[in-house]
């Protein structure tokens, strides 16, 4: 069972991740652009974010790395 603490490891890495731009996670997952963004630039926390929003993020960093 993966622990919290590995979830937001692996979406932490995809945030910080400089060479995937916050359009193409946007356009890949669905979620709103802006939302990316205010992540990326510390304005959102990820504890802050729904389950959803969160297991999509997860999954596509987890898809990166097959």
């Amino acid at each position: 069972m993966i622990n919290f603490n590995e979830i937001y490891d692996i979406v932490n890495k995809l945030l910080n991740n400089k060479s995937i731009s916050s359009y193409k996670i946007n356009q890949d997952t669905g979620i709103a652009y802006n939302g990316i963004s205010e992540l990326r630039r510390g304005k959102r926390q990820i504890k802050n974010l729904t389950i959803d929003t969160i297991e999509k993020l997860y999954h596509y960093q987890k898809s990166l790395e097959d």
